[in-house]
């Protein structure tokens, strides 16, 4: 037996030529190519990218009903209208220091111009934040608002007569609300209006 190792060519080699001999390149029948193109097994069609699916968006809840506003109490109106007067009474003692500072011995005669620029000040402000807010800087402290008996806001000759009747529950000390029945105080019944917590 011979040592030399077995040699299986697996294809045959192609036959030498000379360097210098022509290139021949035979046409291609299309056809032919089309036929073979045919025969070969075909890769699976990819099926449509899914489109992202879409979570139902939850239902939006109602909204919860809104509690029926109740008629301000007593103490609620007491409170509120002590703010205010506090806040009157804050605005005369400006009035008066400034004057004693300007150096001008205060007499009885300044009285009544002292009372007229009090009263302005009081007017513009209760009757200007009652028709635009519903409420002075004191019933918004204790959260109360003034509507009218069909829930709108005041007009500016409502907002007057509850000024008025706030003067008259101020010169009775206190009795315009003390005497609120049924939850309306002189106020709320001189302008056909409502005080309401809110």
């Amino acid at each position: 037996m011979s040592d030399d190792p077995l040699e299986l060519p697996l294809f045959d080699p192609p036959p030498q030529q000379p360097a210098d001999a022509p290139i021949i390149i035979e046409p291609l029948d299309l056809t032919t190519a089309a036929a073979q193109a045919e025969l070969l097994p075909k890769a699976p069609a990819e099926p449509p990218p899914a489109a992202p699916s879409e979570s139902p968006s939850p239902e939006p809840s109602p909204p919860a009903p809104r509690a029926e506003p109740q008629p301000a109490g007593i103490g609620g109106r007491f409170t509120a209208g002590l703010i205010d007067l506090l806040l009157h009474a804050a605005i005369g003692a400006l009035l008066v220091g400034g004057t004693a500072l300007l150096g001008v011995e205060i007499t009885a005669r300044h009285a009544a111009p002292l009372a007229v620029v009090l009263l302005l000040f009081s007017f513009l402000y209760h009757v200007v934040p009652l028709a635009f807010w519903g409420n002075t800087p004191g019933m918004a402290v204790v959260d109360l608002r003034t509507r009218t008996l069909d829930d709108r806001p005041l007009s500016l000759p409502q907002a007057t007569g509850r000024w008025l009747a706030l003067l008259l529950t101020v010169l009775s000390c206190g009795s315009g609300v003390l005497l609120a029945i049924g939850g309306k105080s002189l106020a709320d019944r001189l302008s056909n209006s409502q005080t309401l917590q809110s």
